[in-house]
């Protein structure tokens, strides 16, 4: 069930979760290098979705743009 959003339960929780990441991460690590913090995000992500990288950068990609 999409419940109106199109993600699935899960996957909506996820996507909020990587947004107050990156929200942590852009507020927090502002003296870090853009990179570094993408970086860490993706890390995050990908820990966040099982070890699986492929999800994981398209989570943190989703969450960056959101």
């Amino acid at each position: 069930m999409t419940h109106g959003t199109g993600l699935q339960p899960d996957l909506r929780r996820q996507l909020k979760r990587a947004t107050a990441r990156r929200d942590l991460l852009w507020r927090r690590c502002r003296s870090w290098n853009e990179d570094d913090r993408i970086d860490e995000l993706v890390a995050w992500c990908t820990a966040l979705c099982g070890g699986d990288a492929t999800a994981g950068a398209a989570l943190a990609r989703e969450a960056i743009w959101s």
